[in-house]
């Protein structure tokens, strides 16, 4: 990401927790850095639980990521990501 604010995180495999630290209305799809490594996206909102499947719309219901939501991923594989800071 050079030239953009970023924070890089490491997530081993398994349920990870993360705070997005983007712009608010962000898609979930945003998590690419950690594509083909991960299974799900989920975040509780006042409704309840969103989740996001990569590659699978039909079955995902997650709208998008504010500015400090926070979320749990399930990584497949190790990761190393960087993840975008709003300015």
């Amino acid at each position: 990401m050079a030239g953009a604010l970023a924070r890089t995180v490491e997530w081993g495999a398994g349920w990870q927790n993360g705070s997005w630290t983007g712009v608010t209305n962000t898609s979930a799809e945003a998590l690419s850095c950690a594509d083909g490594k991960y299974a799900a996206v989920d975040q509780f909102v006042a409704g309840g639980l969103e989740r996001y499947f990569p590659g699978r719309a039909n079955v995902s219901n997650m709208t998008a990521l504010a500015q400090y939501d926070t979320f749990l991923i399930l990584l497949t594989a190790p990761v190393i990501c960087d993840m975008p800071i709003a300015s």
